[in-house]
């Protein structure tokens, strides 16, 4: 019907978009997937915004809770045409602090309703008559979903997961959303599964099968079995059998038994996705040989997180040729593995953040890596003193790597038991001065203020210094003088910082004065960090 809609248009060109009939324009609205095209076409003019402000806008993304029978009643009817005009559902927890900052800091996890629909019904105290509620919700969401026949976009963020038929029908949530043949994005939480509800998502024969993906975030626990490895064979199949298209994959295993990964190289060993951006991944391990294969043979990557068994005690045998990684922007990772893609000069040429590793001069081996079978097969009859810290074998090629680089402009240094020293942030300003962003987690307390002022100035070009639970004194306005003070002598000694602070109370500075006085306020994370005009809740300060 669009395409009728648009051969009828060109027969009496030149038109424009204020004289079409509001039915054509209705039809036009319907089918654009992008909410930011819709609000374009909605703010062009007030007789486009009267088309398209109301159901086109509230419907094109829905967030809320499980618990909506009017709304899922209301889309499931034969007559009713709003359930064509979403592109994008999720189905929220009923606590919001369920949701695991792992998972994606970034989530839009605010409820966006219509209008017509704000009020819940609300969980039952009983146990079983929460499950039987849950089950008709779920039954109710599956016929409505039946009929959004445009939906892009299903994330799936309630603990316990979905319910499975008594009856093993393919009438299930994950086989509706499979036939609908329009699913390119999932977003799925797969967490503690309770008594009497049905199996992980990540197990389920429908889920498994499904098609056409072109972006997977999935966080679960369905492979963290008492006395068994971890085997996600068969997730890792749907994904190179069903899914060439496959753009972003987030797979995070939780594993709660110690030395337990899933083997990764399956997935490395696939060369088909040739269109793949980001690659983000925890509870995997992998050998060298693979983990070499796959970064040769994506050079689409721009953003890859990888645990610290991918690969484990033989990183060293990482090679990676000249050209590898020629669109990779950032890389999150641990420091064995981060010496070892960083070893050629010619690879990751474009490498813009780099976020994990450490300083430490020493390591104890066997706590810092887990259990490796491929290792300890052909190390078996060696004599290994594992229990005393040795000189780190990768700082010295990390360091190297890094210098190597100047496109790196960000750090985050993961130290957790071990404190920064002077000496350490020094060698870093060494190798890498263009840098503009650092970022320490946790703090240490190893040197004072006139010792780190000191020490950040050999970093000309710093702009933000996050740093947690050391710029401010205290998080009440009580301890402004002192916070101003302390802001002022960073200001002095790094000219061009920007921001400073932790993620939840940034000193962001919007304005410098000829005579050296500044004007900052309090930010979080998330905020912009750009010296823009004041929110209304926003108190500015001067230094």
């Amino acid at each position: 019907m669009y395409r009728i809609a648009l051969k009828s248009l060109s027969l009496f060109a030149p038109m424009t978009l204020v004289t079409l009939p509001p039915e054509i324009l209705d039809i036009l609205a319907c089918n654009l997937d992008c909410r930011k095209d819709l609000l374009s076409l909605a703010l062009s003019c007030r007789y486009l915004y009267s088309i398209v402000s109301h159901l086109h806008l509230q419907y094109h993304e829905i967030r809320c809770r499980l618990n909506m029978s009017a709304l899922w009643t209301r889309l499931a009817h034969p007559e009713d045409g709003h359930a064509g005009l979403i592109r994008s559902l999720t189905i929220l927890p009923n606590n919001l602090c369920d949701i695991d900052s792992v998972m994606e800091d970034s989530l839009p996890l605010k409820e966006r309703l219509p209008e017509e629909y704000q009020e819940y019904t609300p969980l039952e105290d009983d146990q079983s008559a929460v499950i039987e509620s849950v089950t008709e919700w779920e039954e109710q969401l599956n016929m409505a979903l039946k009929r959004m026949k445009n939906l892009r976009q299903f994330r799936w963020f309630r603990d316990p997961p979905v319910v499975e038929s008594e009856d093993e029908s393919e009438d299930d949530l994950w086989s509706t959303l499979n036939a609908l043949g329009t699913i390119r994005d999932l977003s799925i939480l797969d967490l503690c599964r309770s008594s009497g509800l049905g199996p992980y998502t990540a197990t389920w024969d429908s889920f498994l099968s499904f098609r056409g993906l072109s972006s997977l975030d999935l966080k679960t626990d369905a492979y963290d079995i008492d006395y068994e490895m971890p085997d996600a064979t068969a997730l890792l199949g749907m994904l190179i059998n069903n899914c060439p298209d496959l753009e972003r994959l987030c797979l995070f295993l939780v594993l709660y038994t110690d030395n337990d990964s899933a083997d990764a190289d399956m997935l490395l060993r696939h060369e088909g996705w040739p269109n793949l951006r980001i690659l983000r991944l925890a509870g995997f391990s992998c050998t060298a040989s693979a983990l070499s294969f796959f970064f040769a043979s994506h050079a689409s990557l721009e953003d890859i997180c990888l645990p610290h068994m991918m690969p484990g005690r033989k990183w060293a045998e990482v090679t990676l040729p000249d050209g590898a990684l020629p669109n990779l922007r950032k890389l999150e990772c641990w420091s064995h593995t981060a010496a070892a893609m960083l070893k050629s000069p010619g690879a990751l040429t474009k490498l813009r953040e780099l976020r994990g590793i450490d300083l430490y001069d020493k390591v104890n081996l066997r706590t810092y890596f887990d259990w490796d079978d491929e290792w300890w097969a052909e190390h078996q009859d060696e004599d290994h003193d594992d229990e005393t810290a040795v000189v780190s074998p990768w700082r010295v090629q990390l360091l190297e790597g890094i210098r190597n680089r100047p496109s790196i402009t960000s750090l985050l240094l993961e130290i957790e038991d071990l404190e920064i020293t002077k000496s350490d942030l020094l060698e870093l300003a060494a190798v890498a001065p263009q840098i503009t962003h650092l970022v320490f987690q946790p703090a240490s307390y190893a040197l004072e203020v006139e010792e780190w002022l000191d020490t950040f100035s050999h970093f000309p070009h710093l702009r933000h210094l996050i740093w947690l639970s050391r710029f401010f004194s205290n998080h009440s306005d009580s301890a402004l003088d002192q916070d101003r003070s302390r802001l002022r002598r960073f200001v002095d000694g790094c000219p061009a910082l920007q921001v400073i602070g932790d993620p939840w109370h940034m000193a962001v500075i919007i304005e410098r004065g000829k005579s050296g006085e500044i004007k900052w306020v309090k930010r979080r994370e998330g905020n912009t960090t750009k010296p823009v005009l004041l929110y209304s809740d926003e108190t500015m300060y001067t230094a």
